[in-house]
């Protein structure tokens, strides 16, 4: 066997094979053969039919499959000799074979970047001292009462976080157009909607005020680039029937209400003491998340490493596969989605695989069992039976390697933050979990047991 490599472009690498004669025609000899004992060809009892007939009618089938077998054989051979660590499956481009000579092939592949770590010991990382208040916990237990409050209608004027129902009709120069008229819509004064939804955003504005019962009339101008076409850069008046008014009914901390949020013993005590230890636990992810997002941008700023292609495709497709199905509705109609809108993105992540992987391997981190089943024992805790969890977790094969690769990644986290330069912050309970708005917070979770 004689070989060439070659590189093509960049991670793109090029392999020539020949193939001897010999080995060749031995192969087809024993596979014509195999098929000789095996086939039933009219005017001839199985395996009895002379060798040439055989050779005649399968010979191009046998040679090709030949070819194959021993093309896919001699590039294992070869890249596992000269310690070559290719990426994906490569392309095979054959050549004529002429019977009686030597047989050359080629095979192009791409292989995974050579990384040697860098920028370690002078990375600079902060990292947040943080702790929770009881200050903190009288939020938390607020925005508890409010994810679980009820409405109730008031004979006050709209306001922020009020419900309202109304009735509308529009016109344009004194004329109706489609879609100007709806009945009982229901909105939440204050939640965020987008600027495309100007109408409902002037709605919000102009109901602050006003009490159920009242009608008045509010002006819109539609943006020049309204996605409804009729309705682009027109002035529209809306008539506005206000038909009820609600406002939230916070539930009190009573101590039935503390048994359904799954303190046995109705305790105001006891609740205080499971949402710390709540906001404890989330705390803690959002600190490791603040200080890995450091390391990660820190190694990659260090390490400008080249992604394969393969690899990025296959993220790419990922992340419009995820996309896709984020946005698709109920009738799982197809997105179309370009791949230059992703590929900043997955080229980040395929970067950030490949150097977590090779601090794995440089620094030869093992799997450790107690970080295993610490992860595990966490992600079961937010569970309705923990215990549940732990077994199904440790009985199947893909949940369990997921979680070992977890560990391993936080292991190579933590050798970074450990040659790192550290630089400790102060920030608040509030700071460092950063809520936009009180409904775009986690909501509690509460272990029954």
């Amino acid at each position: 066997m004689k070989t060439s490599i070659e590189t093509t472009q960049g991670l793109g690498k090029r392999i020539t094979i020949t193939i001897d004669k010999i080995v060749i025609e031995k192969a087809i000899q024993h596979e014509l053969d195999t098929v000789a004992k095996k086939i039933k060809i009219d005017g001839f009892r199985k395996g009895k039919a002379p060798k040439f007939l055989v050779k005649q009618r399968y010979s191009t089938s046998i040679h090709q499959n030949i070819l194959n077998e021993l093309m896919q054989y001699y590039f294992i051979n070869a890249i596992t000799q000269k310690k070559i660590n290719p990426v994906g499956e490569p392309k095979y481009i054959p050549r004529e074979y002429l019977c009686g000579e030597d047989y050359t092939f080629s095979a192009e592949f791409e292989v995974y970047p050579e990384i040697k770590i860098q920028g370690l010991e002078g990375m600079e990382i902060e990292q947040p001292i943080s702790e929770v208040t009881e200050d903190d916990v009288t939020v938390m237990l607020d925005l508890i009462r409010k994810q679980r409050a009820t409405w109730e209608e008031t004979t006050e004027p709209a306001t922020t976080e009020n419900r309202v129902t109304l009735d509308f009709t529009g016109s344009i120069n004194n004329q109706p157009f489609e879609g100007n008229q709806a009945s009982n819509i229901i909105l939440t004064i204050g939640k965020g909607y987008t600027e495309s939804e100007i109408m409902i955003l002037s709605l919000q504005e102009n109901i602050i005020g006003h009490k159920a019962g009242e009608k008045f009339k509010i002006k819109i101008k539609f943006p020049e680039d309204y996605t409804t076409e009729n309705l682009k850069g027109k002035d529209a008046i809306f008539e506005i029937l206000l038909k009820k008014v609600e406002k939230h009914k916070l539930p009190d901390l009573t101590s039935d209400f503390i048994k359904y949020l799954g303190i046995k013993n109705g305790s105001i005590e006891e609740l205080r003491i499971e949402v710390r230890k709540n906001m404890q636990r989330e705390l803690k992810i959002a600190v490791y998340s603040y200080i890995k997002k450091q390391v990660i941008s820190g190694l990659i700023k260090a390490n400008n490493i080249e992604v394969p292609d393969v690899l990025l495709e296959s993220a790419i497709n990922i992340l419009k596969k995820q996309t896709a199905e984020s946005f698709s509705d109920n009738k799982k109609r197809e997105l179309t989605l370009p791949h230059e809108l992703f590929e900043e993105e997955a080229r980040r992540h395929v970067q950030v695989s490949l150097l977590i992987s090779s601090i794995i391997h440089t620094y030869d981190i093992t799997i450790n069992e107690d970080h295993i089943q610490k992860l595990i024992e966490e992600i079961a805790f937010s569970h309705e039976d923990p215990s549940k969890t732990i077994s199904l977790y440790k009985k199947n094969a893909t949940l369990l390697k997921n979680i070992q690769n977890a560990a391993l990644e936080e292991e190579a986290i933590e050798l970074v933050i450990k040659k790192a330069k550290l630089t400790t912050i102060v920030r608040s309970f509030q700071e460092i979990m950063n809520p936009r708005s009180s409904e775009q917070s986690k909501m509690i979770s509460f272990n029954n047991n």
